[in-house]
């Protein structure tokens, strides 16, 4: 899978396309973003992150659609990974103003977005979320079930993905501060949350997200959307969580959170 640099083509040709990744070229993926991002674990470790996630139900009958950005080749030579990507399929809710009510639909999180580093500089992160942002466009337009929204994650800034149509969204992630040497305290009002829990807690936070979003705003009434909150979301992040820790500690949590 080397790469000519030389024979690397423009950002903007027409030749680029959107391939399903063979498993050799999801290694080759994986292995350069170990080497950016995951120097805590041996590689080996690193790559089952990403095969265990494409194992849990969230993943399964194409909820998982890895891509690459690559040329179309003949017979058996190697074609090259310009950039790649994932998308996650997931369930989300949609308001709609113009009738005052909250449908189910489908939404797509775009992820792991990465370029390998020989090939950086020349514009193929951007043009494959361009392209799949184009084919997400389409699929809704075949099938109004099919993608009512997309959202793209990253950690590079607002500005880069939106010259390519993604519009940039406040960050609504919380990070709380803890002293190092924070002693553990028990209080008689707050519970673990283990695996049993999380259906019932995933199914009560649904309920409350929906009757939430089917609340009018008034004159400002417009489009809401959200995703759902369900056990095969959770699955997705156990899993990755699940790996860490064995590797990190010689165990898997058998807490999820606090309640």
């Amino acid at each position: 899978f080397s790469t000519n640099m030389a024979a690397l083509p423009d950002a903007s040709s027409p030749d680029l396309i959107l391939a399903e990744p063979t498993r050799d070229e999801k290694v080759l993926t994986w292995t350069a973003v170990h080497a950016a991002f995951g120097a805590g674990f041996e590689v080996q470790t690193f790559i089952d992150l990403f095969t265990k996630g494409e194992q849990t139900a969230i993943a399964r009958d194409g909820g998982l659609s890895p891509r690459i950005l690559t040329t179309p080749t003949s017979g058996d030579a190697p074609r090259p990974v310009l950039s790649s990507c994932a998308t996650l399929r997931k369930r989300a809710l949609y308001y709609d103003p113009s009738t005052g009510t909250v449908k189910d639909v489908l939404a797509h999180s775009l992820v792991d977005v990465f370029t390998l580093p020989e090939n950086r500089s020349r514009g193929y992160g951007g043009r494959i979320t361009q392209m799949v942002a184009e084919s997400l466009a389409q699929q809704h337009a075949a099938d109004a079930a099919s993608a009512q929204f997309s959202m793209l994650h990253s950690s590079i800034g607002r500005e880069y993905y939106a010259r390519y149509g993604w519009h940039p969204k406040q960050n609504e992630q919380l990070e709380i501060d803890t002293p190092a040497a924070l002693a553990l305290q028990t209080n008689s009002y707050v519970s673990d949350v283990t695996d049993e829990m999380v259906p019932a807690l995933a199914a009560r936070d649904e309920e409350l997200l929906r009757a939430k979003l089917a609340q009018k705003q008034g004159s400002s009434d417009r489009i809401r959307v959200a995703l759902v909150p369900d056990v095969p979301t959770f699955e997705w992040h156990f899993k990755r969580e699940d790996t860490m820790q064995m590797h990190v500690a010689g165990k898997t949590p058998t807490v999820r959170g606090a309640i």
